[in-house]
Order: structure tokens, then sequence, then C-alpha cells
């Protein structure tokens, strides 16, 4: 879909809603959301792609894994109860509109498919955000107002990793090529006849851009299953070239810079027979290119799992709790849960709590 007729969409579904700002992932893993989104020090798989690409160094056959396609798709546990009232409501809907000011409504749809090789993958994915919030605009007398934004991003990944020193380093890197379409609006009631009059490359952006991630994963020689994990994100920035909508004045991309940022991960995996136990810290943005408040930038996680087929997950993901549940069966695995997400400044501000499905088909 073009940035325009993404943006028109958008609006036509959301005007009546509400925003925030989507969190600057690419894609994110079901099955880490449910831990509270921590596996820097021990990804593997299509996790490392995107979370730490060092984690292919220990994928031992030729073929590991074919992705066919995974589905996902989470929302606002508000958006569902407000979706499901406004299904059963034959009047006007407005006090129900109302009565969400300051909730945040989020729709988030994505899919990866590809090849898990011997310490390395390829594959394309697609990753679309919906937030949307209406809040009392207290520079304009209070009155109501929403904020709105969308970015729908579809790539290509390509990731290779090696072991080194006796196999207790493993280095891993990810390049990226990104196709973003991404429109925002804010607006105060007063403003409505404005809304109506805009077109789709009034509040839109679509660009092209290209990054680079390097990860590294350290195991000790030890009885202790422990791993420390770092990557370093979109180095240099990942910037976006503007291939169409709206520009600015100077006639550089509006489209958001993916900046460099630090992460830190440690982990530790015991495991008794056919049943492991994990527990995982993440440190995200380390140096804070995105957030300021430390509280955002920690996620915390455990899983249980037997046989790698049957597993529960819970964690905390920037101070808030989340839990998970995934099934591993021949040619298909399902990942179900809930987390929250802080779509404000600082953890407390704004919780986002949501809930995902993901389905993923594959040999």
């Amino acid at each position: 879909m073009s940035a325009k007729g993404y943006a028109t969409v958008v609006l036509a579904l959301l005007a009546k809603l509400s925003l925030a700002s989507p969190y600057p992932y690419l894609y994110r893993s079901a099955h880490l959301k449910g831990r509270g989104d921590a596996g820097i020090a021990s990804a593997s798989g299509v996790e490392a792609i995107f979370y730490n690409p060092a984690g292919l160094a220990t994928s031992g056959d030729i073929l590991e894994k074919i992705v066919i396609v995974s589905p996902e798709v989470e929302l606002s546990n508000d958006t569902k109860d407000f979706a499901h009232e406004l299904s059963f409501q034959d009047e006007d809907p407005t006090e129900s509109f109302r009565s969400r000011l300051g909730k945040p409504q989020h729709l988030g749809i994505s899919n990866f498919s590809g090849v898990i090789l011997k310490r390395a993958a390829v594959g394309v994915f697609v990753h679309s955000d919906t937030t949307a919030m209406m809040y009392r605009d207290h520079s304009s007398g209070a009155s109501e107002a929403i904020s709105a934004a969308a970015h729908l991003d579809i790539g290509l990944v390509y990731s290779l990793a090696e072991l080194f020193f006796d196999k207790t380093l493993q280095l891993g890197l990810t390049g990226k090529y990104i196709a973003r379409n991404q429109g925002a609006i804010t607006a105060n009631s007063a403003e409505a006849n404005k809304l109506k009059q805009l077109k789709g490359e009034d509040v839109a952006g679509q660009g092209r851009g290209s990054g680079i991630d390097l990860g590294l994963i350290y195991r000790p020689k030890s009885k202790v299953p422990l791993m420390f994990g770092l990557t370093l994100q979109d180095i240099g920035n990942t910037r976006f070239k503007s291939t169409g909508g709206k520009s600015s004045s100077d006639g550089q991309s509006p489209l958001k810079t993916l900046k460099q940022t630090l992460n830190l991960g440690f982990a530790l995996e015991p495991s008794a027979h056919i049943s492991t136990f994990g527990i995982y810290l993440d440190l995200r943005d380390v140096l804070g290119a995105n957030t300021h408040g430390w509280a955002k930038r920690v996620h915390l996680g455990s899983e249980i799992a037997v046989l790698d087929n049957y597993g529960l997950t819970a964690g905390l993901n920037q101070g808030y709790p989340s839990a998970g549940l995934f099934v591993q069966l021949p040619f298909l695995r399902c990942d179900i849960g809930i987390y929250t997400e802080e779509l404000g400044d600082k953890a407390g501000s704004r919780p986002d709590t949501r809930l995902f499905i993901k389905l993923e088909f594959g040999i």
C-alpha cells in the first residue's frame, strides 16, 4: 500500500480514536514478549536476526529451519473491549469514545518468512504499528484532541555468525534493507474541519533505508550455563531516503532515523533431563539514544520449557508484568500472551497492556 493510501486508512479509522509513539523496533518476537522481551544473550533462530545475530553461531544443521509464514496480531486490551462495546452499540458512540480519554489504542500486525541455515539466515519481514489516543489538550482550553501515528515496514534481512576462541565467543552481523511508510497527526476538536481536508501526503511519508547490526555472545567455560550478550544496532544510524509523500522544507526525509543503540544482555539456562529453565535480563538503549528513564530500558524474564515443545514464560517489560505460553507441534508453533508497553516518556505515565497471538508455519 502506498504512503498516501496507508495514511488515508489510518485517518479514516483513527480520527475518532487516539495515540502515542510506536516503540522503535523493526520486528518483535512473540516468544520473547511473554518473558519481558528479554533475549539479547540467548537469542537463536529467527529471534537472533533481530535481537542478536551472534545467536546464529550455534546453529549446527546446514538447513536449520524454514519459516513459511508467521503471522502475528497484537492489540491493546482496551481496544479489544472498545471494539466489543461498539459492536453491540446501536446509539451514538460519542460517550464510548470520551470514556477512553487518555487510554492508548493500539493494533500491530507482523510476519516473517525466511530460511535459517548453518550460521546464517535470510528472510523478509512485514511490521505494521498503529497507535492512537484521545486526550484533553490543555493548551487549547482543555478541548478534546487526538494524536495518531502509524508506520509500515517491509524489509529484507541477511545475517551471518561465527564461533571463536574454543566456542566461547559468538559474533554475528545482520544487514537490513527497509521500505518504510510512516504517518502521524495531532489535532484538537477545533481543527475538525482541517482533518476532513487533509490528504494522505500531508501527514505521511515513505522512504527506503539500509542498516547494520553487530552482536556478540560470550559463554564462559563454567559449570554454570551463563551467557552475556551485547549488540550495537543501527551502526552509524539508519536513515531513510524519501521516495514520496510528505517532505520537509529542506527536502530531507521526515521519516524517523533509527538511532544507533547499545544493548546488553544476561542469561542463565540450567537444564534437567527433559526440561530447561531460564532467567534473562536485558538493558536496552544503555546510552539513552531513544529513551531517558532507566525503568523503560529494563527487560527481565523467565521461562520453563519441556522438550522445547511446551513452555511458559513470565517477566517484567519496562517494569510491567508479562506472560506467555507456547506450543511447538510438527509444522506449527503457537505463541500467545500479554505484556504492557510504556508509551509515555517515563515508566508509569502511559502504560498500554496488549494481547498477542502468533502462528508460525514451517519445517
